[in-house]
């Protein structure tokens, strides 16, 4: 939007992800898949145990029991919980309603007026985050942006997708350097 309304977006950055992924058939077939069968609880119960044993929040002990106990009582209970699960389906869902609007600028045959949005592109990625996802196997080693655009900055680092989000990662200190730049 920023793009279309004449505006320069100088640098996008992804965190241990990027919309390429929703892009791949294999993630489309892997949402299709958990919302039909109903396995999107166990993806955010998995998230959720990441996020407790990562050290991102304090005192998260109990956060896992929380959400445990959220699903088992017909998606009642906290509303924090019901928040974040609301959020992560929306997450997911604007990833698919993104590529399904791609896919329509193709079959219009107005894709190829496609301009990437940003100057600069950073990918900061885990080494065992998304990257260890059924949907994005097989993506080459910026998730698919460089079918997008040529130019990728890419930084890794170690752990999980919430270990990388953690305080202690030292993400916020590379993100400082990299927008710095």
């Amino acid at each position: 939007m920023l793009h279309a309304a004449g505006e320069t977006v100088e640098v996008l950055v992804f965190l241990d992800g990027a919309p390429t992924l929703f892009q791949r058939e294999q993630s489309r077939e892997y949402t299709k898949k958990t919302i039909k069968d109903g396995s999107l609880r166990d993806n955010i119960m998995e998230a959720v145990a990441d996020m407790s044993r990562s050290g991102s929040l304090d005192d998260t002990e109990e956060i896992h029991q929380q959400f445990a106990d959220y699903f088992s009582h017909g998606n009642q209970g906290l509303k924090w919980v019901a928040r974040f699960c609301q959020a992560y389906v929306a997450h997911i869902l604007l990833g698919v309603r993104a590529s399904m609007e791609v896919d329509q600028l193709r079959r219009d045959g107005t894709f190829q007026s496609f301009v990437w949005p940003a100057q600069r592109t950073v990918l900061m990625k885990a080494h065992d985050g998304v990257r260890t996802q059924i949907y994005a196997q097989d993506a080459s080693d910026t998730f698919d942006l460089d079918l997008w655009t040529e130019d990728i900055e890419v930084y890794g680092f170690p752990g999980t997708h919430f270990e990388f989000l953690s305080p202690n990662s030292g993400l916020g200190e590379a993100l400082n350097c990299i927008l710095c730049k």
